[in-house]
């Protein structure tokens, strides 16, 4: 049996399946930003810098579709804008999935 690295879940099974597609970048740097505004400074769970660097790779692994996931439901909750407020199930039922596969 074949081992999968990153990159090969990359490209196999993180074909942008709706559970596992990211917002547009616009959005994904909104909710980033509620995220560290709102919820950051009392929930610092990693280096906000390396992070970010991170992030900039566009390029995510599993783990970090799962941790982007889980901080855009959060954040959802601190927009002015109830539609994105509503994406908090979504991007919830996203990291759900994750998990339990």
């Amino acid at each position: 049996m074949a081992h999968l690295n990153d990159s090969d879940l990359w490209s196999h099974s993180l074909q942008m399946t709706s559970e596992r597609e990211l917002p547009s970048k616009v959005e994904m740097d909104t909710l980033l930003g509620l995220y560290f505004r709102y919820m950051y400074p009392f929930t610092p769970m990693f280096i906000r810098k390396s992070f970010m660097e991170q992030h900039a790779l566009n390029r995510p692994d599993l783990s970090q579709i799962l941790i982007l996931n889980a901080i855009f439901c959060n954040a959802c909750w601190y927009s002015d804008d109830p539609l994105i407020r509503q994406d908090s199930t979504k991007y919830f039922n996203r990291a759900k999935i994750i998990l339990d596969d």
